[in-house]
Order: structure tokens, then sequence, then C-alpha cells
């Protein structure tokens, strides 16, 4: 696969990915909405807007894993492991720098919250790498035995 399609398939990943995301949050928000909403009419509108971007929403993941198994086959289970436990600790350091820039702006609120999301990727990258390194021992016991 050339360069340009792998980074064409890389950027629609991406981009139903985050649209998934905006969907489902503004799904709840309406519903939200909706439990206030001073009329019936009102109410069913609402609550027909958030089945929808629901619907919707479901319909960017599929869309998001044909891209994402487009770009990539897996092939080796421990390598996938490994490679999910460096994209979490990419993450890691992403939000800690983050925090420290909002920190420096007199963001704390949001520096907390950058630090937060820091430590749940931390127990991700953590949980990685266990799962790696089980992986690792079984198949050498297996082999072995």
């Amino acid at each position: 696969m050339s360069e340009r399609v792998a980074e064409s398939l890389k950027r629609a990943f991406v981009a139903e990915s985050r649209t998934y995301q905006r969907y489902s949050y503004l799904a709840a928000k309406l519903e939200e909405q909706a439990s206030l909403a001073p009329t019936e009419e009102i109410v069913e509108i609402l609550r027909e807007a958030a089945l929808r971007l629901r619907d919707t929403a479901s319909e960017e993941t599929r869309h998001a894993q044909m891209w994402l198994s487009t770009l990539e086959t897996m092939t080796d289970p421990l390598q996938e492991l490994q490679a999910s436990r460096e994209s979490e600790e990419a993450d890691v350091e992403e939000y800690q720098q983050a925090a420290r820039s909002a920190r420096e702006e007199g963001k704390d609120p949001q520096a907390a919250l950058f630090e937060m999301v820091a430590l749940a990727e931390k127990r991700h990258a953590m949980m990685f790498a266990s799962l790696s390194e089980r992986l690792q021992r079984a198949w050498l016991a297996a082999r072995l035995g």
C-alpha cells in the first residue's frame, strides 16, 4: 500500500472516530435537554434527534473499524499488545505535557483533568505490559512443555 493511501486511511479513521465521540456526546446532551423541555413536542423532537445521533454514531464506528481493518492486519498478538502499551505511554507523555502547559497558564482545573487521564493511560500501559509478559511466558512454556 502506498504511503499516500495509508495516510488517507489514517485520516479517515481519525475523522470517523472523532465524529462518533462528538455524536455520542451530543446525543447525551440532547437527552438531558429533553428532560427539561417545556412541551411534549420539544421532548419528542429532542429524543428523536438523540436517537438519530446515536444511530449515526454507530455507523461512524463501523466506518472507523472498516478503515482500520483496511490499514492494519493483526499478525502477531504480542506485537499488538506491545504497540498498544507504547501508544498508551505516548498518551501519558502528551497528557502530562498538556497538564504542565495548563498549569503554566493558570488553568488548574484543566491541568487536573489532564493529570487524571494521564494516570488512567498509565494504568492502561501497565495492563498491556502485563498481558504482553504473560502471553510471552505462556508461549515459551507451551514451546518447552
